[in-house]
């Protein structure tokens, strides 16, 4: 974990930032995060399988990339603490999913083709979960077993 930069003259959010990053260990959300991404991802291969055999007859593919080439990468945490429709805050973790790419222009040689965000609620319960593929939502909550 990168060492946290200091915000200028407001030691207030110094200590709302540590706490959050604290909270945020304790609750494992990176961790299960990246846990469920790949479970939500099995899931929707599998479903996708069943909808589409034509296009995707095999249950390790998702929208036409192999499961086993897709690399999950943390992207950032985000404290939602006033929302225009939900009336509680929240912490939104983001994972990136990439497919490498060396000679490509895109960072880190990986092109980016979807995202995987876990809402928890300050409990460190999941509230929701979305899973997108290649700018196509392919799964949300519905999953039972999240952890």
């Amino acid at each position: 974990m990168p060492t946290l930069q200091k915000c200028k003259n407001n030691i207030m959010f110094d200590i709302i930032i540590q706490n959050l990053e604290k909270w945020s260990q304790e609750h494992k959300l990176i961790e299960r995060s990246l846990k469920n991404c790949l479970i939500s991802l099995h899931d929707a291969a599998i479903e996708e399988a069943k909808l589409f055999p034509t296009f995707n007859a095999s249950v390790d593919m998702i929208s036409g990339w192999k499961l086993s080439e897709i690399k999950l990468e943390f992207e950032n945490q985000s404290l939602i603490f006033k929302h225009g429709i939900l009336n509680y805050p929240f912490i939104i973790t983001q994972i990136g999913l990439y497919i490498e790419e060396p000679r490509s222009y895109y960072f880190r040689g990986a092109k980016p083709i979807g995202t995987y965000k876990l809402i928890a609620t300050l409990d460190g319960e999941v509230d929701d979960t979305y899973l997108i593929v290649n700018d196509r939502l392919i799964a949300t909550i519905d999953r039972p077993n999240l952890i």
